[in-house]
């Protein structure tokens, strides 16, 4: 018999439930395995609503790119820290899927607002050959510590263009509020896993501070909802009058 049932639980804790005995440690095996199955197939479309968004408007209006940059060397240390950490995949393997569909986000941006693309494929090969330097075993362990806290950093950094934007302009241009919504439930989620799952205080302070900044721009997008219609149907008749013209 598996040690897990569906991944879910353990034989003894199933057996224990099929007598109704509800044991904490046996509830709480159950929620945070449930959770962590439920956080990593939510991710791997979180992004897609906000991808959908960028193709259906063919504009990257509103958007910070620093937010998407930012974002997407965030997810990939979280993921290089969590490697090197060998913390068990479940625990952290959402961000591998979320650091991809980022990088999707970004081509889609470089793609529609046409900018230089030489500085940043050179930037994105530095990125790689850091990251395999890092995982070639070189890297020295006291760095460790650095490059753990350095999602957090980054994932601050990667949140905040944004909100400074979004409070600046009025609106929230064309962020999607789903995408948003499932980051912060991701977020709450992993803090509860992480705090029963790893006993590493880095990790739970990058949970904690990307649960904030999503909050943050879920409340924005909610806050300005009618002020983004208005300056998106402009938008969409400005297109209209272009065209025709």
């Amino acid at each position: 018999m598996s040690s897990k049932v569906l991944g879910l639980v353990s034989q003894q804790c199933l057996d224990k439930f099929m007598q109704f005995d509800f044991e904490k440690s046996c509830v709480t095996e159950f929620l945070v395995n449930g959770l962590n199955m439920g956080i990593m197939a939510g991710a791997l479309a979180v992004k897609l609503p906000q991808i959908i968004k960028i193709l259906a408007n063919k504009s990257v209006k509103g958007i910070s790119e620093a937010s998407f940059a930012l974002e997407f060397l965030s997810s990939s240390l979280f993921c290089t820290y969590n490697m090197l950490m060998r913390h068990p995949f479940a625990a952290w393997g959402e961000m591998a899927f979320i650091s991809m569909q980022c990088m999707i986000q970004l081509i889609l941006f470089w793609w529609y607002s046409k900018v230089d693309m030489l500085p940043r494929v050179l930037l994105m090969n530095l990125l790689s050959f850091a990251f395999m330097w890092a995982m070639s075993g070189q890297m020295p362990q006291q760095l460790l510590p650095i490059l753990g806290m350095a999602p957090a950093v980054v994932g601050v950094a990667s949140r905040l263009p944004q909100i400074v934007l979004n409070f600046k302009q009025g609106n929230t241009g064309h962020l999607a509020f789903l995408t948003f919504f499932l980051s912060f439930m991701g977020n709450l989620a992993r803090v509860f896993t992480t705090l029963k799952q790893l006993n590493d205080p880095v990790t739970l302070a990058g949970h904690v501070c990307a649960a904030v900044c999503n909050g943050t721009l879920v409340f924005q997008i909610v806050y300005y909802w009618n002020a983004t219609k208005t300056a998106n149907a402009k938008e969409d008749e400005a297109k209209k009058t272009k065209k025709d013209e």
